[in-house]
C-alpha cells in the first residue's frame, strides 16, 4: 500500500482510507469485520465522525482488535465546548492523549450556521492551540463548499489536509440544487481542476471521499443497488476509478471511499497498492463511459426546473430517488423531500404534459429517464421498501413509553433453515425521553424479537436516540434450526421494566435449502 505525505506535517496516509458513515446499514460484525480486512491489506486510517450513528465505536473495536497501527481520523463541530469536548471523547475513545489528525466537520456548514471557527477562541485556534503542545499531530476539515470557498481554505494552509469531494462522474447520489436551500454547493468537476492544481503548488493534502459517487460509479456489494440505472455502471471497476482519482494530481493524498464488506475491503485496498497510477488507455475509457453515464443520470443542477411547465421539482425528484434505488446513502433522506411527498400523484405528470419544454445541457431526455426512476420507486412503494410520507407519519407513532414511529422496516419473510438474515429497522423517538445505548442508564433501551416458541434475540442501539431524532437498526435474524412458519415480534423494551412497545409483527417461514 502506498504512504503519502499528508501536506507538511509528519502524518503518512496510506492511499486508500476507509470511510464509515455507511456501517449503520450493514450488522455490527460484519462492519468490524470489513475494518480488520482493509487493517491487514495495509490501510492505515479509518475516516469517522460523532455522527456517523456509532461508526465511532465500532472504529474503536476494530482498531483494538488488529495489530496494525491505524490512525482513526474523526472531527469535531457545534459550539466551541461541544468542539472541544469531542476532542477530548474521540482521545478517550480511541486511548490515546493525542491524536495524529483531528478537525472541522463540514467546515462550510460552521460557518453558514455562524460557529466560531476563525476569531479568537473558535476552532481553528483551539486546534493549532493542541497542535502545539504535541496533543494533534495534523489538523484538517472537509468541506461540501463552493470551489471559491475552498480556494480560501487551501490559500490560508491554515490545514494539513482538506477533505473535499471529486469523482470522475462529476457529481454524487446526495448532489443536490443547493441553492433552492438558500446555500451554495460543491463543484466537483472545479474541485479537481483548478483546486487540484492549487493545492499542489500550496503543499496541501487532499482527501478525496464520494469518489464512487455514493455508489454510481460501481455496484455496492453490502448494499446493492435496486437498479444500475445506466448500463455503463457494469462496466466500472471501483479499483479503477479510484486509481484514476489518485493519479490526478499529487496532492491527493488519499481517497476514502465507503466500505461495508469483505469483498469491497479487498477491492478498494487494491487500488493503493503499487503502482497506483493507471494507463492512459484506462483512464480514457473511464472519461468515455462516464460521458455516456451523462445522457441517462442527473446530476441534480437544477437548471432544468424553471422549464418545466408542470412546475416540477425535477432535481429533488431524482435525487430522492437515487438515495432510494442506491440505499448506501438513504439514512439521508428527510420526509419533506420525500419522492412521493414531492409528487404524490402515482401517475407521472410528464404523462400528461402537452408542453414539454424542459432542457438539460447535458442531453438527459428528462421526461424518459424521470418516468424510468418513477417507475422504479412505484415498484418500491408497493413493496414498502420506502420510507413513511409525512402525511403517513401523522398516524404512524407506536405505544406510550417508549414512543416510537417505524419509519421503514426490512425484515424477510422467508429464511433457509441455519441462514441468518439481514434486518434493517429505521425508528424514530417519537416520545419525550432520551433512547440510550448505554448499558446501565436510566433511559437504557433495546430492541427484543421473539418467535412465539419462547426465543428472544437482544439487539443493541448503536447510539443515543434524541427525542423527533431517528436511528437505524440493522442486524441479522439469528438462525432457526427447523422448519415452520414462525410470527416474529419486534418490541422496544425500556430496561428495568421502563415499558415495552412492539413495532411491528413479521411472519417469517423457515425453509429447507433457503428461500425460492
Amino acid at each position: 500500500m502506498r504512504l503519502r505525505q499528508l501536506g507538511r506535517s509528519n502524518v503518512h496516509l496510506s492511499a486508500v482510507g476507509f470511510g464509515t458513515c455507511q456501517l449503520r446499514l450493514v450488522p455490527r460484525n460484519q462492519a468490524i469485520e470489513t475494518l480488520m480486512r482493509g487493517f491487514e491489506l495495509g490501510v492505515n486510517w479509518v475516516h469517522t465522525s460523532p455522527d456517523y450513528a456509532g461508526a465511532e465505536d465500532i472504529v474503536a473495536e476494530a482498531i483494538r482488535r488488529t495489530s496494525r497501527d491505524v490512525i482513526p481520523v474523526t472531527d469535531g463541530s457545534g459550539d466551541m465546548e461541544h468542539f472541544a469536548a469531542s476532542f477530548e471523547r474521540a482521545c478517550e475513545l480511541f486511548g490515546r492523549n493525542s491524536l495524529p489528525l483531528w478537525g472541522i466537520s463540514c467546515i462550510d456548514d460552521q460557518e453558514f450556521v455562524g460557529r466560531n471557527v476563525w476569531e479568537k477562541g473558535g476552532m481553528v485556534e483551539f486546534l493549532n492551540r493542541m497542535k502545539s503542545s504535541g496533543r494533534l499531530g495534523a489538523i484538517y476539515c472537509t468541506t461540501h463548499g463552493p470551489p471559491d470557498y475552498i480556494e480560501g481554505l487551501i490559500r490560508s494552509r491554515t490545514f494539513d489536509g482538506i477533505m473535499l469531494a471529486y469523482n470522475p462522474l462529476g457529481f454524487h447520489v446526495l448532489s443536490s440544487n443547493a441553492t433552492a436551500e438558500g446555500k451554495v454547493y460543491e463543484n466537483i468537476p472545479e474541485n479537481g481542476g483548478r483546486l487540484f492544481r492549487l493545492a499542489e503548488e500550496e503543499g496541501v493534502g487532499l482527501l478525496v471521499m464520494k469518489a464512487l459517487a455514493g455508489g454510481l460509479l460501481g455496484r455496492s456489494r453490502a448494499i446493492p443497488p435496486v437498479d444500475v440505472l445506466t448500463p455503463e455502471r457494469e462496466e466500472v471497476r471501483a479499483e479503477h476509478v479510484l486509481r484514476y482519482i489518485l493519479g490526478r494530481s499529487r496532492a491527493v493524498v488519499s481517497v476514502v471511499p465507503g466500505t461495508c464488506s469483505l469483498e469491497e475491503a479487498e477491492e478498494n485496498a487494491r487500488a493503493g497498492t503499487e503502482p497506483v497510477e493507471l494507463p492512459a488507455s484506462t483512464c480514457l475509457e473511464i472519461e468515455e463511459r462516464v460521458a455516456r453515464m451523462h445522457k441517462t443520470l442527473c446530476s441534480r443542477c437544477g437548471e432544468c426546473e424553471p422549464s418545466c411547465s408542470q412546475g416540477l421539482p425535477i432535481s429533488w425528484q431524482f435525487r430522492d430517488a437515487y438515495m432510494w434505488l442506491n440505499p448506501g446513502d438513504c439514512f439521508e433522506a428527510v420526509p419533506r423531500l420525500h419522492y412521493f411527498h414531492l409528487h404524490p400523484a402515482i401517475t407521472l405528470a410528464c404523462h400528461s404534459c402537452t408542453d414539454q419544454n424542459c432542457t438539460c445541457h447535458q442531453g438527459l431526455d428528462i421526461p424518459l429517464e424521470l418516468n424510468r426512476v418513477h417507475e422504479l420507486m412505484l415498484g418500491l412503494l408497493d413493496e414498502g421498501k420506502l420510507p413513511l410520507t409525512p402525511a403517513q407519519e401523522r398516524d404512524a407513532c407506536v405505544g406510550d413509553e417508549p414512543c416510537a414511529r417505524v419509519v421503514y422496516a426490512l425484515a424477510p419473510a422467508a429464511v433457509g433453515v441455519g441462514d441468518s438474515s439481514l434486518c434493517r429497522l429505521w425508528l424514530e423517538n417519537a416520545g419525550e425521553r432520551l433512547w440510550s445505548h448505554e448499558l446501565g442508564q436510566i433511559d437504557h433501551l433495546h430492541l427484543e424479537i421473539s418467535d412465539g416458541d419462547g426465543g428472544v434475540q437482544t439487539v443493541e442501539l448503536r447510539e443515543d436516540v434524541h427525542p423527533l431524532e431517528r436511528s437505524f437498526l440493522t442486524f441479522e435474524l439469528e438462525p432457526f434450526d427447523s422448519v415452520g412458519e414462525r410470527e416474529l415480534s419486534f418490541e422496544l423494551v425500556r430496561s428495568g421494566g421502563g415499558g415495552r412497545t412492539e413495532l411491528l409483527r413479521q411472519r417469517l417461514n423457515a425453509v429447507a435449502g433457503g428461500p425460492a
